[in-house]
C-alpha cells in the first residue's frame, strides 16, 4: 500500500496530466484540421473561464461557505478537462472513471468533502458541456476513414 505522501503526489499530478493529454490531442487536431484545433482550444479556454469565473464569484459572495461547503477548484478544473477529453463512448467511460477515482482520492486525502465535489460538479456540468460541445464539429483523431470532418 502506498503511503499518504505518495497518494498526495499522485493527486497533484492528475491535473497536469489532463493538461498534457489535452494539449497532445489539440496538437493532433492541429495536424488534421487547424480550424477545428483552434475552435476546440477556444472552447477549452471558455470552459476554464467558467471554472475560474465561478471560483471568483464564490470568493466574492461565499456561496459555498454559506452552506458549510467549499467550491472545489480541483473538481471544476478536472471536470472541464475530462469533458474535453471524453469525445467518444469509450473515452467518456475511461475519463469518467479517472475523475471518480480522483474524487475518491481527494476525499481520502481530506482535500474536499463529497458535498464540495458533487455541488461543484452539479453547478458546472451544464455550462461546461454547453461550452465544449454545443455546435461543435467533431474530428476523428485516428482511423482509416478520416476524411477531414465528420
Amino acid at each position: 500500500m502506498l503511503n499518504p505522501a505518495t497518494w498526495a503526489i499522485l493527486a497533484d499530478l492528475y491535473s497536469p496530466f489532463l493538461v498534457v493529454v489535452s494539449l497532445y490531442n489539440l496538437g493532433r487536431m492541429l495536424l488534421r484540421d487547424r480550424h477545428q484545433a483552434l475552435e476546440s482550444g477556444l472552447r477549452l479556454l471558455g470552459a476554464l473561464a467558467w471554472v475560474y469565473g465561478v471560483m471568483a464569484l464564490d470568493l466574492a459572495l461565499t456561496i459555498w461557505g454559506r452552506w458549510g461547503a467549499d467550491y472545489s477548484t480541483h473538481t471544476a478544473f478536472a471536470l472541464a478537462f475530462v469533458l474535453f477529453l471524453a469525445r467518444n463512448s469509450l473515452g467518456a467511460v475511461l475519463w469518467g472513471i479517472s475523475l471518480v477515482l480522483y474524487a475518491i482520492l481527494m476525499i481520502l486525502l481530506g482535500y474536499h468533502t463529497l458535498t464540495d465535489i458533487l455541488s461543484t460538479a452539479l453547478v458546472l456540468i451544464v455550462p461546461l458541456t454547453a461550452t465544449l460541445y454545443i455546435g461543435h464539429r467533431r474530428v476523428r483523431l485516428s482511423g482509416p476513414r478520416y476524411r477531414g470532418r465528420e
